[in-house]
């Protein structure tokens, strides 16, 4: 029987799941031994190895855990490899990227090293763009969730970004096995225009759940109310609803204000989630902008710390109405398809970005938000 030993590199998802990357990658180990299982029927052995970085963030959060990866990963042959984050640096420290990298490099080369055994390395984030090795035996898939062209934040060098995206892009076409996984067919747009040049190998990796797990969440009634009425949020009121991390691109002032404007007149009332992920000053700066526009609007609850329960409860709340989810720029946004998947049946989502491939609204309920 073939063995291919999968070496998956990903930077959040085990000692933390603050982002979607994290989500992705949590889902894809609890559907690993599944995996593993179906191709094991088509006379094929996985082992699976992680290579992740120490990142701790400031607020609670709950990964994968080190322990229970590393017991996955030596029940199918493989090891996870933790590297240490550099101290005091910024995410966007392409400096440290680099050093990242490297260390992530010499980790798969080790592992080469020891087998004789086909590899694919699956790089599973923007992070890991220099982490391609060569190697007749290796095949590499580098998928980035984020790109300088779509996602311009203030507070990270989009020229280096660039550089790196384009390096990455670059690297790959060069090798024999070298491959771009995309996320969802805008990222697949993003890419081939960033790769305008060079002739690349694109495959999907559309982002998705393990659905087991994900209904294993559904809660019952009594839990959903206790929880709400713990954070002084009506139980018998028309919700509307949303929730991300505070990032600049995920469109909360556009949220906040809608959600302002539609629960003026007491009809509804809004509940806003926008998630501290780090101790950078520009989260700051949106937290003090979504207090502004909230600032005398009673019935507005803003939340800006990790919530854990929460956007679930209110998701499957018979009372929540419409879940809006208003990034100004996204490859492929995760909520809305946790939303179709665990939310209640009269749960209407708003999406200011269609090429998710759901349905963004439905007809009963005639709410209106524009996006810009």
């Amino acid at each position: 029987m073939k063995t291919i030993h999968i070496v998956y590199l990903v930077d959040d998802g085990i000692t933390s799941c603050i982002s979607g990357v994290g989500t992705i990658a949590l889902h894809f180990l609890k559907a690993f031994g599944e995996i593993e299982a179906r191709l094991r029927m088509r006379s094929l052995r996985i082992a699976l190895s992680i290579v992740t970085i120490d990142f701790r963030p400031p607020t609670q959060s709950y990964g994968y855990g080190e322990r229970q990866a590393r017991l996955l990963c030596r029940s199918f042959g493989g090891e996870l490899y933790v590297i240490r984050s550099v101290e005091g640096s910024s995410y966007f420290d392409f400096k440290s990227w680099s050093a990242y990298n490297a260390a992530t490099r010499r980790i798969i080369e080790l592992i080469g090293s020891h087998e004789e055994q086909e590899m694919i390395v699956i790089a599973n984030d923007t992070i890991f763009g220099q982490s391609i090795c060569a190697g007749a035996h290796i095949r590499t898939i580098w998928i980035p969730h984020s790109l300088s062209i779509v996602h311009q934040q203030s507070y990270a060098d989009s020229s280096a970004r660039l550089d790196w995206e384009q390096n990455a892009i670059m690297t790959l076409a060069q090798q024999a096995d070298g491959y771009v996984g995309y996320i969802s067919q805008m990222a697949a747009k993003m890419v081939r225009r960033l790769s305008s040049q060079h002739l690349m190998r694109l495959i999907p990796f559309i982002n998705g759940f393990h659905l087991p797990s994900l209904r294993n969440s559904k809660m019952t009634n009594s839990t959903i109310l206790s929880l709400l009425q713990a954070n002084s949020i009506p139980t018998d009121m028309p919700i509307l609803f949303s929730v991300s991390r505070a990032d600049e691109y995920k469109g909360l002032p556009i949220t906040l204000q809608a959600m302002v404007e539609l629960c003026r007149d007491g009809d509804f009332h809004g509940v806003l989630i926008a998630a501290r992920f780090s101790d950078e000053a520009f989260i700051s700066d949106i937290h003090a902008e979504l207090q502004s526009i909230a600032k005398g609007s009673s019935g507005i609850h803003l939340f800006l710390d990790f919530e854990p329960l929460l956007p679930r409860a209110l998701m499957q709340h018979e009372h929540t109405r419409v879940l809006l989810n208003l990034p100004t720029r996204d490859l492929a946004p995760l909520i809305p398809l946790e939303a179709a998947v665990i939310g209640h049946e009269e749960l209407i989502t708003i999406n200011s970005n269609i090429e998710i491939g759901i349905a963004s609204c439905r007809e009963r309920v005639s709410i209106s938000v524009v996006a810009v």
